[in-house]
């Protein structure tokens, strides 16, 4: 079989779990499968080359920087053309029996001779924000117009991974390329057939009128280490932006006698130092680590917590965190609910210090808790495996009717 996987960031450059997802998925087919890979061009690799059996092609114009308002804009105008006349100009010379769009790359997913898939990964096509949160605090509970959009955002502190600053709420250009951008990934998914990471994702696209199938994102499962011995130690990954909750976890460390470690960057750094000093918590953020070395965290860590205040489509860092026998506290919101299952660690309502507070007092608390719900995760998170996210995937492929 012939693939083509179509992606704005594929490793070694790296935004978030989609990519990590897709170099596991691409790297195991291209074992038996000719599999091609087209992303977004980088002055730091070559053109074109073979990474692991993976025929590697950068050719995608779009923005460098996703945080940045000036670059999304160039992204939002660039992107759309330049994806959709490098598929055709591949699937012409290559003939693909399997075209598979990844995020929002399906804004180009046009007329093709071949299967169109898109993984409905996050909600570009669902949110014009991105998010899901309604006025930056709850999770939004309506179907989308341009002034619903207008006064959301004027309401909300973040667009995506942006700070949402004068520049963004009040530049007509933006919104309007932000809105028809959202228009255009609705557009572009309602063109293939879709497959959703979480049950959660399926329910938004069946609301929105698509059909979908269920496919969650695999994992490498790691064999865990003990914690690093004397305090309790909690471990953050994520982003540093409010929707991802890092505020709220620092904020339920006050008066524990626990170490938390935060790796990420984002817009919230000096607020969280400062908060992390003004409450007086041993507390420290570090810059994110490669991936490669995230197991290695992971598993000289006691707790993970997962402090999500958006609905996070999917749960990846909980399950990682479980394929490393360790427990989780998450947020009881969108996919995380889904991986976090009875036993394997304690979901808390989203937003709720108290309740995040409460859930890290009690594991810091009792070891043998920590230690059952470390093995009853694990044997949990034998069902992301590569082997068996990609053998479900395969079928896919081979189904007539979808």
């Amino acid at each position: 079989m012939k693939i083509l996987f179509v992606c704005e960031y594929f490793p070694p450059n790296v935004m978030g779990g989609g990519e990590i997802n897709l170099h596991a998925m691409a790297r195991h087919l291209a074992k038996d499968h000719e599999v091609h890979v087209l992303t977004r061009r980088h002055a730091d690799n070559a053109e074109s080359e073979t990474i692991e059996g993976i025929k590697v092609i950068r050719r995608i114009r779009t923005g460098s920087n996703p945080e940045s308002p000036i670059s999304n804009i160039i992204r939002g105008l660039l992107m759309p053309y330049s994806v959709k006349k490098q598929v055709k100009r591949l699937a012409k010379k290559e003939g693909f029996d399997i075209i598979h769009f990844f995020g929002t790359t399906v804004i180009a997913s046009g007329a093709f001779e071949a299967k169109r898939y898109a993984t409905v990964e996050s909600y570009p096509g669902l949110c014009p924000k991105g998010d899901r949160l309604y006025r930056g605090k709850i999770e939004c509970p309506h179907k989308c117009s341009f002034f619903r959009f207008l006064r959301c955002q004027l309401a909300s502190d973040e667009i995506g991974k942006m700070k949402n600053g004068i520049f963004l709420k009040y530049n007509p250009l933006a919104l309007c390329i932000s809105y028809l951008y959202y228009l255009g990934v609705g557009r572009g998914m309602r063109k293939c057939r879709l497959i959703a990471v979480s049950e959660y994702v399926s329910g938004l696209l069946d609301l929105h009128g698509m059909k979908s199938r269920i496919l969650p994102n695999a994992i490498n499962a790691k064999v865990e280490k003990a914690g690093g011995g004397g305090k309790t130690r909690i471990l953050y990954l994520g982003s540093l932006n409010s929707f991802k909750g890092p505020q709220i976890l620092v904020e339920a460390l006050k008066g524990q006698d626990v170490r938390c470690d935060i790796y990420g960057r984002g817009p919230l750094r000096k607020k969280l130092q400062r908060l992390i000093e003004d409450i007086g918590a041993d507390a420290m953020i570090h810059e994110p680590r490669p991936y490669e070395e995230v197991f290695e965290l992971i598993s000289c860590a006691d707790i993970v917590v997962f402090p999500s205040i958006w609905p996070e489509p999917f749960g990846r860092i909980a399950v990682e965190a479980m394929a490393c026998a360790k427990p989780v506290i998450g947020s009881d919101i969108g996919g995380i609910r889904e991986t976090i299952r009875e036993g394997a660690g304690i979901l808390v309502p989203s937003g709720d210090i108290k309740a995040l507070a409460g859930a890290i007092g009690l594991l810091a608390h009792d070891v043998k808790l920590r230690k059952s719900m470390g093995e009853k995760g694990k044997d949990e998170a034998l069902k992301y495996t590569i082997e068996k996210i990609s053998k479900k995937l395969l079928l896919y492929y081979q189904m007539e009717v979808f």
